[in-house]
């Protein structure tokens, strides 16, 4: 019999299909020591989180509907009833923010992945076939790099035209 293995194994599957309550209580100890110890990432931690619940759930927080339309308050300053003021059309801005934090969450959660996909795929090609093709993608990947991000980003929306599909390709 395989070293580490026992004749009735059973302990040994228990242990490893379902975790036991002192496992749990170890892990949590330990998430709890390592949030602790990091103030600066368990604060980052708590704001990414506050938005995406905000992006995830935005009625239950959205003062008024985004899109009505409320001619008797046009560009209003912040105010107890408008916190961040209105728009030109009387939309509260606060509730335009928070519906949009969905789709920019969205947006950047694809572009993310897409640059991923694309990167490790063009990184694997390259080392891969290497020679001139890795020289040629080098260089290619250099003349990008030369470009700051955001104006690349920007010349490509106004170069097509301006769909959520044109700016995640952007974006990525």
């Amino acid at each position: 019999m395989a070293e580490g293995y026992s004749a009735q194994g059973s302990s040994e599957v228990g242990a490893l299909a379902a975790p036991t309550l002192s496992n749990w209580r170890r892990r949590w100890r330990s998430s709890k020591h390592f949030l602790r110890s990091k103030p600066l990432g368990t604060t980052g931690l708590v704001i990414v989180f506050f938005f995406a619940i905000l992006a995830v759930f935005p009625g239950l927080f959205a003062p008024a509907d985004p899109k009505a339309i409320d001619s008797g308050s046009l560009l209003e300053s912040p105010s107890a009833e408008h916190w961040f003021g209105t728009d030109f059309a009387g939309r509260d801005v606060l509730s335009r923010v928070i519906y949009g934090a969905r789709i920019s969450i969205f947006v950047g959660l694809v572009a993310m992945l897409m640059a991923g996909v694309v990167g490790a795929s063009l990184g694997v090609t390259s080392a891969y076939f290497g020679g001139k093709y890795d020289l040629v993608l080098q260089r290619f990947v250099d003349a990008l790099i030369a470009f700051p991000s955001l104006v690349l980003a920007l010349a490509l929306v106004a170069l097509f035209t301006a769909s959520l599909t044109n700016i995640i390709i952007a974006i990525t």
